[in-house]
């Protein structure tokens, strides 16, 4: 294996539950509840499109930006307590040393996404961190994938190994020619077989990971 990019949401870190929470959380602040439709309606919605349908339905006191910034306000309280998924560290130490190159392709904010692997004592490991809420398209095509892959250096796509928990996003992966390996996450919207048979390899844990398979 020559590079890497993961995802960090239920691939690198058990974080999915913030975004499960998230939206009742920001709603109690106004002494609202959520109704039980509204996660699943804006989960594949981008942050702003997602405020936008809460500010219609919900009638908050706020400007969209304003509810925006509140949202990632939020999700910073929320991802202070998310851990690091089993073996993740120790997959990461034995990548570096073997001399991979590793970047960091999220869905979250990228200065989010460096103050939680700061945090977990992992930042070191990435040359990047690249997001899809700066600019770089959401994860249903192979964007910030590619973006990702040219700041390492990789010039074919086919020699840079994607991490990947959510089904969606391994489809887009592959849109873009990469090789997708699969982590099981309990949030994943399709059932385990599903997930693995889009991908070149799964894992229904960390602990598997093995770099001499690559």
């Amino acid at each position: 294996m020559k590079y890497a990019i993961f995802d960090m949401d239920g691939t690198l870190t058990q974080t999915m539950e913030v975004w499960e929470e998230l939206p009742g959380a920001v709603l109690a602040r106004y002494g609202k509840t959520p109704r039980p439709d509204l996660r699943p309606r804006i989960t594949e919605l981008t942050q702003e499109d997602g405020c936008r349908l809460i500010l219609e339905e919900y009638g908050l006191p706020l400007t969209l930006p304003q509810l925006v910034e509140e949202y990632y306000q939020v999700v910073e309280e929320l991802y202070e307590q998310g851990p690091l998924k089993p073996g993740v560290r120790r997959a990461l130490e034995a990548m570096h040393r073997a001399g991979v190159k590793m970047a960091v392709a999220s869905s979250t904010r990228a200065s989010t996404v460096d103050k939680v692997l700061t945090r977990l004592g992992v930042r070191p490991y990435f040359e990047g961190v690249f997001s899809c809420r700066d600019g770089l398209g959401k994860k249903k095509g192979p964007y910030v994938y590619q973006e990702a892959a040219q700041a390492l250096g990789a010039e074919d796509p086919g020699e840079v190994w994607v991490f990947e928990d959510a089904y969606h996003a391994v489809l887009s992966a592959k849109q873009g020619g990469f090789p997708v390996t699969g982590v099981y996450d309990r949030f994943c919207v399709v059932d385990p077989r599903t997930m693995a048979a889009a991908c070149d390899r799964y894992m229904d844990s960390w602990e598997e990971f093995r770099l001499e398979d690559y």
